[in-house]
């Protein structure tokens, strides 16, 4: 197969791709829907702003291109919201503080304000933070897993982001063409991604089919999908990335290998007699 048919075959799996995403993308929020409002606590969406919307009390910097925690930032960040009222900055601060295990680098005055920060906006249950997280990504985390696999050795790396802790964004990722592994910081361009949404200026956009350069120079070709909560707002980004790089050598090996690893399939005896079983009953 030449590189341009090649192209040109791969161009229209991706489409295909997005749309299995955004439909299951659909589905979760449909089912957070339902899960939240017959909870017995409804979950209403919290007023104010996110804290990356925020840029004197962000305590998360870039350092040459490496994500990091301010703490002098953090602690500015808890006496102003102790003063002023911002229920959303305040839960994404706590957020970062358990998710980072930041309570370990302060000492003992900033504790004490820290823990008051939690009790004057009432949001002890971001405290048991492994719990709080299980409750917001499950879904989403077994839509990125489940998709990741079906396209199992093409190249097509999907990746789970939280972006309210970047230190520490990915919380799954299948394919992996960039190096990344779970527990990774988000990039600086996935904070800037971070502080366009919690800005305001992209509401519920997604971002389709754009180019980046990984480190090493491969041509990706990307996509992002932001993900919203009725709580917290913006909480996470689920992002494709195609390593586009070796489609348009002659003959290439790395094309052949992606579409032959696409059409694969995996033997199941259970599906195996599902279907068997539909067809005598059909």
């Amino acid at each position: 197969m030449q590189p341009f048919a090649l192209r040109t075959v791969i161009s229209a799996i991706i489409p295909a791709i997005l749309v299995v995403i955004l439909l299951a993308l659909l589905i979760a929020q449909q089912f957070q829907g339902n899960r939240i409002s017959h909870s017995h606590d409804p979950f209403t969406p919290l007023s104010g702003t996110p804290l990356s919307a925020l840029p004197d009390l962000y305590p998360v910097k870039s350092t040459n291109g490496v994500l990091n925690l301010d703490i002098d930032k953090l602690n500015q960040a808890v006496m102003h919201l102790l003063s002023q009222k911002n229920p959303k900055a305040a839960a994404d601060l706590i957020y970062i503080v358990q998710a980072n295990n930041t309570l370990l680098m302060l000492d003992h005055d900033n504790k004490v304000r820290f823990f008051e920060l939690v009790e004057k906006y009432h949001h002890e249950d971001i405290l048991e933070i492994r719990k709080h997280k299980d409750a917001v990504f499950s879904v989403y985390t077994d839509i990125v897993n489940g998709i990741g696999r079906t396209f199992a050795g093409t190249g097509v790396e999907i990746v789970l982001h939280d972006t309210r802790n970047p230190l520490a964004s990915i919380i799954a990722i299948q394919n992996p063409i960039s190096g990344r592994r779970l527990g990774d910081s988000t990039t600086n361009f996935g904070l800037e991604l971070i502080r366009e949404y919690a800005a305001g200026k992209s509401r519920g956009v997604s971002f389709i089919s754009y180019g980046l350069t990984l480190s090493d120079g491969r041509d990706v070709k990307s996509s992002t999908i932001p993900i919203y909560d009725p709580r917290f707002g913006l909480i996470g980004f689920i992002c494709m990335n195609i390593d586009v790089s070796k489609l348009d050598e002659p003959q290439s090996q790395a094309a052949l290998s992606f579409l032959e690893n696409f059409a694969a399939v995996n033997e199941n005896t259970k599906i195996n007699e599902l279907i068997d079983h539909s067809k005598r009953n059909g």
